[in-house]
């Protein structure tokens, strides 16, 4: 087809302009819920394992950490920060999920929850933002190599949801 000048130059055209409008609608745009929090630096106190939870305080330090820097919203300091978040595992259970059908006395799998009492304090005006929440995080076990292996493949994996948690209430609706 042969078209006048003009209106190929508009037909050539048109795409462009759409891609420019295109891009500028998405210039702004940004991945989750982007919440302005009072408070730029956080200090995470060692946690406190009050419970029977194996080494699970010191996994979920780290992932906790790990989890407020990677946010963009906060980055984790020494003592001197703007906040300070308390962390006490203060409880752990294992409650039986699944059973052998030839055995129902013996578990195939574990539901293992684990819960976490999380207090924030503002560092210079001394306001409570959370006050003793309590986080809960369940995962389960499954003990085809042994309940102890199990379980032990299966503290990290709760941990982190755990930890998914609690920095979703840190940095949640302000």
């Amino acid at each position: 087809m042969n078209y006048p000048r003009p209106i190929m130059r508009l037909i050539l055209l048109f795409p462009a302009l759409m891609g420019l409008l295109l891009a500028a609608g998405c210039a702004n745009y940004q991945m989750g819920d982007h919440v302005e929090v009072p408070f730029k630096t956080v200090y995470v106190k060692p946690v406190i394992n009050r419970s029977f939870a194996p080494q699970a305080e010191v996994i979920l330090a780290n992932q906790l950490i790990e989890d407020l820097n990677r946010s963009g919203q906060v980055k984790t300091a020494d003592p001197g920060a703007d906040v300070t978040l308390n962390i006490v595992l203060s409880d752990y259970q294992r409650g039986v999920s699944a059973t052998r059908p030839q055995d129902t006395q013996q578990a195939r799998a574990f539901t293992l929850t684990l819960t976490a009492t999380v207090t924030l304090i503002n560092n210079k005006t001394g306001e409570v933002y959370i006050e003793q929440r309590n986080i809960t995080a369940q995962q389960q076990a499954f003990t085809e190599g042994g309940f102890i292996q199990s379980e032990y493949q299966a503290m990290p994996i709760l941990t982190r949801k755990l930890a998914e948690m609690i920095s979703s209430q840190v940095l949640g609706a302000w």
